[in-house]
Parts: C-alpha cells; sequence; structure tokens
C-alpha cells in the first residue's frame, strides 16, 4: 500500500453529522465555526512543512475537512489524500452524500483503498493506515460522552499511543471569539 512521510502528512478524524453540532448542517453557526478553525490548523499546520492532507472521506468531519482542504490547495501548494475504506463505502448513502463526496475525490490528489470490499474491520484498518502514515492528527471528537468507543475515539487513542500529536477541535464553536485562541501563520 501508498506510504507517506510522516514528517509532511497530516490526518483527520471526527465524527459523523449526527454527533456534531446542528446535525452537521454546513451552514450553521457552529459548523462554520468548526470550518474557520479547521482552516486554521490546516495553514498553521503548513507553516510546520505539513503539504499531504489525509482524509478518511467518511460523512461529518471528514468531508468538511477535505472541502477545507481544497479550498487552501492551490494557495498553499498542499493535496487531498483520499483514504477509502472500501470501494462501496458510499453504497448506502443518500444521494447528495453521494454527489459531495465525488466532487471531493475527483479533486483530490492521490486515492488511497485500503481494501476492496467492506469487511467489519474497513474502518478500523482504514483510520489506523491514516495514523500509520501521518505526523499530525486533527480531530473532532467529543471526549466527554459515551464516544470512547466510536471509531474517532479509537484513532484519537491509536495516535496518542502511537505518539502522533493529536489537536481536538471539539467545542471550539462554544467559545466566544475574544476568548478564541487562533495560531495565525
Amino acid at each position: 500500500m501508498f506510504s507517506f512521510d510522516k514528517n509532511v502528512t497530516c490526518c483527520f478524524t471526527g465524527h459523523r453529522p449526527s454527533k456534531l453540532p446542528c446535525g452537521g448542517r454546513r451552514y450553521s453557526r457552529e459548523i462554520e465555526v468548526l470550518y474557520r478553525m479547521l482552516n486554521y490548523e490546516i495553514r498553521y499546520a503548513h507553516s510546520k512543512g505539513f503539504v499531504n492532507f489525509v482524509s478518511g472521506m467518511a460523512q461529518g468531519f471528514d468531508m468538511l475537512a477535505a472541502e477545507c482542504v481544497l479550498q487552501n490547495a492551490k494557495e498553499l501548494g498542499i493535496r487531498l489524500v483520499c483514504a477509502i475504506p472500501s470501494i462501496n463505502q458510499t453504497d448506502k448513502w443518500t444521494e447528495q452524500w453521494r454527489k459531495k463526496y465525488d466532487e471531493l475525490v475527483d479533486d483530490s490528489s492521490i486515492i488511497v483503498y485500503t481494501e476492496y470490499e467492506y469487511t467489519k474491520n474497513s474502518y478500523m484498518k482504514r483510520n489506523r493506515y491514516m495514523v500509520d502514515n501521518s505526523g499530525l492528527v486533527i480531530a473532532c471528537y467529543n471526549q466527554s460522552s459515551a464516544d470512547y468507543r466510536s471509531g474517532t475515539g479509537a484513532t484519537v487513542r491509536y495516535a496518542e499511543k502511537n505518539g502522533v500529536p493529536v489537536v481536538n477541535l471539539w467545542n471550539c464553536w462554544e467559545v466566544s471569539p475574544d476568548e478564541r485562541i487562533v495560531r495565525f501563520v
């Protein structure tokens, strides 16, 4: 399988729309704040030498992150890498989600399928592949909830266990703009 230089590769992990504020609606106030913070973190990572940004292309935070990478790709010279767990990942998705997914994948620089057909371990294998090839994880993970056993929770713990730094953007929408600490590049 294709591997990346960890020193220049960052991956994303985060919740599906149902676990994000406002059901993950793209233009809600909370998701707009999350998108802006995600944009800052991508730009900060780029200032530290990161050029490959890997998304697992799941609905919710993964696809929001992919969208943000593509928005910055030309200006910063960064690449979106789609790490897809199987060729049939979108089979049960709505047409709207499939359309967005197809647009993002079509505009990506690299597509990696971690398995051909879906198995019960497809997502775990994809998540570990992303972390194993990354020097940084940008997450949107609710640590205070019962999400400890979620795929996002497992990915964050796997990264921490393997010494990969994790930046968690959870709750950034609850902090007032005056209190927000933003790393300006």
